[in-house]
């Protein structure tokens, strides 16, 4: 056959990054353990605060973006203990610029890995970072555990989860005393 066509000739022998490379695209995620790579991720302009890094300076390269609304008021757990390369945390409220210092960052606790634990509200967005301070990249899993406050019931005054004359006879006993 002969005759006239277009030829398109695309060159990305590597492939594409994640979905979740930019703040922007960060991919929602629950509570528990979240599989993700970083495989052919790009580096994200902002540094991590020299605060949130123990010996390798602040950079957080080959980094992923998740987003986490806390079901809880508790002490959210985030982890990448055992991944397969040197792992570095953040955690923010909004994507980050320069002048932006992380909630909760964590690097090098368990092992070359991260493990962070930050106050939470319920239904209050966070945005979490994972990348690595030497531009490592692989397969990780993302743990996140949000364990809620106790809310002690002030009326309840024996502690024994009800309340009732018990208290209010503790009430009186004690009326007055300084």
């Amino acid at each position: 056959s002969t005759g006239s066509g277009q030829l398109l000739i695309e060159c990305n022998p590597f492939g594409d990054p994640p979905p979740n490379d930019e703040c922007a695209s960060a991919i929602s995620i629950e509570s528990g353990t979240t599989d993700f790579t970083t495989f052919l991720a790009t580096n994200s302009p902002i540094q991590a605060p020299l605060a949130c890094s123990t010996t390798n300076g602040p950079e957080v390269e080959k980094d992923v973006w998740f987003t986490f609304t806390p079901d809880c008021l508790g002490l959210l757990t985030v982890s990448t203990c055992n991944t397969s390369f040197d792992s570095r945390v953040l955690i923010y409220d909004t994507c980050p610029d320069s002048s932006t210092f992380p909630k909760g960052c964590s690097d090098d606790v368990c092992d070359d890995d991260a493990f962070s634990q930050i106050v939470v509200l319920p239904d209050v967005p966070l945005l979490i970072r994972v990348g690595s301070p030497e531009g490592q990249e692989g397969a990780a899993t993302l743990n996140l555990l949000c364990e809620p406050f106790e809310v002690p019931c002030p009326e309840d005054l024996n502690g024994d989860g009800i309340v009732d004359g018990a208290d209010i006879g503790l009430l009186l006993a004690a009326w007055g005393e300084a």
